[in-house]
């Protein structure tokens, strides 16, 4: 996909929703190395892939918010000086009224990002996660008194998980579904249970 096929792609997605008034501008620059970014994503659903194909991009709608997040951390990191709503703001509200999931642009996610279903997944604010991430619907990574929780490389989060706090979640961790995580845990983890406890 190009960076001007991507413009009208977000034109259209946006004069089809109650944002068509906000600011969408984004430098040809940030597009480019978002798409280049995103790819690492794509390919977790269609392996093999060299570039982006639009109409498999539209046909898997929990792509389009990972997507977006791209784009609105790319700018969040070129326009973090400035004041009041930014096009960030804008990008990060399209993801999540077409997909249905709320990722911040000042949470940092590594590549290979893979979100299944979808549908009320939120990552929250100034989360951390790494490279290769599995996320099914309805999870939570967010706050528990003014922290939020860092997630290694190559971890899977089962349906309704919610992990909060100030915790770190080792690499190559899974989290059970309904698990509510409030611990950190060594890599290579079995977490399930509210609260979660380790298994072997």
């Amino acid at each position: 996909m190009t960076t001007s096929r991507l413009r009208i792609l977000i034109d259209d997605w946006k004069n089809h929703s109650w944002l068509h008034s906000l600011d969408f501008s984004c430098p040809d620059e940030i597009l480019t190395e978002a798409l280049d970014e995103f790819l690492y994503d794509y390919i977790r659903w269609f392996p093999g892939r060299e570039e982006v194909d639009e109409d498999m991009l539209c046909l898997v709608p929990q792509l389009i918010p990972v997507l977006t997040y791209r784009i609105a951390r790319r700018l969040y990191l070129a326009r973090r000086e400035e004041k009041g709503p930014t096009s960030a703001d804008s990008f990060s509200l399209l993801g999540r009224h077409i997909g249905q999931i709320e990722i911040y642009y000042s949470s940092q996610i590594g590549r290979g990002l893979k979100i299944n279903h979808g549908s009320g997944t939120v990552i929250g604010a100034r989360c951390r996660i790494g490279e290769n991430c599995l996320i099914h619907q309805n999870c939570t990574l967010g706050d528990k008194n003014g922290a939020r929780p860092s997630v290694g490389d190559n971890v899977i989060i089962y349906a309704g998980a919610m992990i909060l706090g100030d915790i770190s979640i080792g690499s190559n961790t899974i989290i059970g579904a309904n698990s509510v995580v409030l611990d950190s845990c060594p890599p290579g983890s079995i977490l399930i249970g509210s609260p979660a406890n380790p298994r072997p």
